[in-house]
């Protein structure tokens, strides 16, 4: 195998396939990066068993072959050779030679034959969104995912298709997010469990364009195909929980408020309860016509006052800010609508116009 390009080049192309380097691996082929050198491009392809990802780049390809390389330790010499062309020769029985204006490294390599075989992903059923979108709703659901694994099936976010509209849903027992969107072209219902890891790699490789992303789904595994890179994981399984009925329909109390306020204020009283392990909340108190935000601890104490419109209740309500602050960053909107009923019931935050998101939020006992 030979071939050359720019290290510009080579360089964005292993940035991308070393997000599924596996941090700790018991077989050594899957530490490192299959190149396949072919036509006038080079494909590079890593995984960890749940996560692969495919990308290429354009290359002039003198022989063409394949090989493995040790992922991180080839990704730091590439990053450390002068700036210009980088060639690229060798095999696994010999080894590789890497070299650039006037310098020259030679490194093992491993034997591509060993390397694992991908899954082979049916292409016949697949919904396409704009990158900016996903990514959006990608970003305004999945910090509402579980950390703890002893529930699998919360660790994902749900993709659900249905009469051409897609809900991309989070919870992780203590909040929920949904996010909306209208989707075209879409004939069948879908619904598939994708882990939050290999969404956060999604959203670091799509860009804000509106340049499609496909995403095909079957039975095991989804596959989100750009232009250069392909990015294959396995779904989890299982059925995620009935998240429909969780969402009250009626709700007596509903102000608009204005988000950054809202957000910058919780953000200061978080600060006051921020290392308390025992009383890690802040208090609403809804009064005439603005929201009270309070909070206390051995450190001090805070106090905010944020103006709203509408009607509620002079009740107070506690709430673990953290969750209150990953919904706002994540929300673009100037004013929102935030809707309860009683102290110890869900609390909902939507737009103040459609329904493209909706966040709910349980309160903690006082």
């Amino acid at each position: 195998m030979i071939f050359s390009c720019d290290k510009a080049t080579l360089l964005n192309g292993l940035n991308i396939a070393a997000k599924a380097l596996p941090s700790k691996s018991v077989n050594p082929i899957t530490e490192g990066i299959l190149f396949k050198a072919q036509g006038n491009e080079v494909i590079l392809t890593t995984t960890d068993s749940s996560l692969t990802i495919q990308t290429k780049i354009a290359a002039e390809v003198k022989e063409e072959g394949q090989v493995v390389l040790t992922g991180k330790f080839f990704f730091e010499i590439i990053r450390k050779m002068p700036e210009g062309m980088i060639e690229i020769n060798g095999n696994h029985r010999n080894g590789v030679a890497v070299t650039g204006n006037y310098s020259k490294m030679n490194i093992s390599a491993l034997d591509p034959e060993e390397y694992p075989s991908l899954p082979v992903i049916d292409k016949e059923r697949f919904f396409t969104l704009p990158q900016n979108t996903l990514r959006q709703m990608i970003n305004q659901t999945m910090f509402a995912t579980a950390v703890d694994e002893s529930r699998p099936i919360l660790t994902g976010c749900l993709f659900e298709i249905e009469n051409q509209s897609i809900n991309v849903v989070a919870l992780d027992g203590y909040r929920l997010a949904l996010r909306n969107s209208y989707i075209e072209d879409v004939e069948e219902n879908i619904k598939a469990i994708i882990p939050a890891r290999a969404l956060s790699e999604i959203t670091k490789i799509i860009t804000d364009t509106d340049d499609a992303v496909r995403i095909y789904i079957q039975k095991s595994y989804c596959m989100a195909e750009l232009e250069e890179t392909k990015i294959i994981t396995r779904l989890i399984e299982g059925e995620f929980i009935k998240y429909k009925p969780i969402i009250p329909t009626e709700l007596e109390n509903k102000v608009v408020i204005s988000r950054v306020d809202m957000l910058e204020a919780i953000d200061r009283a978080w600060l006051m309860v921020r290392e308390n392990t025992r009383n890690n909340y802040v208090v609403f108190k809804f009064s005439e016509s603005k929201l009270i935000i309070t909070s206390r601890s051995d450190t001090g104490n805070a106090y905010e006052e944020v103006p709203y419109s509408g009607k509620a209740q002079s009740i107070e309500i506690g709430f673990n800010p953290r969750y209150f602050v990953e919904c706002l960053k994540n929300i673009d909107d100037e004013f929102i609508t935030f809707a309860f009923t009683t102290p110890s019931s869900p609390t909902v935050i939507t737009p103040v116009e459609g329904n493209k998101y909706l966040y709910l939020i349980l309160p903690v006992r006082l």
